[in-house]
């Protein structure tokens, strides 16, 4: 049987002022042959802008049909990172999960379900730099409607961590956080996911929502 892994290549530009992906390739993998295939190059012919402003992968679609990735159409406004899936085949742009002037990324869908939990700066007050903005979980259903999952961004959220794992020291020391990347688990139950935190350091925090 054939796997498929998700490569990115990037090169230095001064879109973003951040290496830019500019091509996104499925490396198929043998489990008989260590060594991968030529990779498969997947761009989203079906809107060249994307091409130019493509920024991270993020996994694969539920049924495995679709590459999940988000990018920017527009140079003046790196900040406004959208989700979008393609389809590896036709290379085409299938479906576009956000179009809101915010930075959106890190999706992942819940296995066996079409329902899609991905990181936005949406509807948070207190901004931070187009660079490091304050991010929290959102999510979007079958139905395509989105709704906002965390509030670490507020100190009065009630269930926002109040100990860390000694029982005393504070687990979020600041509201000034990304809720980053991260992975469901295999049934679905449960998403792990990393807060950064925009302090000295960067420290990081691994916490779980669990969806029973």
């Amino acid at each position: 049987k054939k796997s498929y892994h998700i490569k990115r290549r990037t090169k230095l530009s001064r879109f973003r002022g951040l290496p830019t992906v500019f091509d996104i390739a499925l490396l198929p993998f043998d489990r008989t042959d260590p060594k991968p295939a030529q990779p498969i190059t997947v761009l989203p012919s079906g809107d060249t802008r994307w091409q130019k402003g493509l920024y991270e992968t993020h996994g694969f679609t539920a049924d495995d049909k679709g590459i999940v990735f988000s990018g920017c159409s527009d140079p003046k406004a790196p900040w406004n990172n959208d989700i979008l899936i393609a389809n590896p085949t036709t290379r085409d742009l299938t479906d576009q999960v956000t179009d809101s002037p915010e930075w959106d990324e890190h999706a992942h869908f819940q296995p066996g379900t079409r329902r899609l939990l991905y990181s936005s700066a949406r509807g948070i007050k207190k901004r931070r730099t187009v660079l490091f903005p304050n991010a929290e979980w959102w999510v979007r259903e079958a139905d395509g409607t989105h709704h906002r999952l965390t509030w670490f961004t507020d100190q009065s959220w009630p269930l926002r961590i109040a100990s860390g794992p000694d029982g005393k020291s504070n687990a979020i020391p600041s509201t000034n956080l990304f809720a980053a990347d991260g992975a469901w688990s295999p049934d679905g139950s449960a998403y792990a996911g990393v807060l950064l935190i925009w302090e000295r350091r960067w420290p990081e925090w691994i916490v779980v929502v669990d969806f029973k």
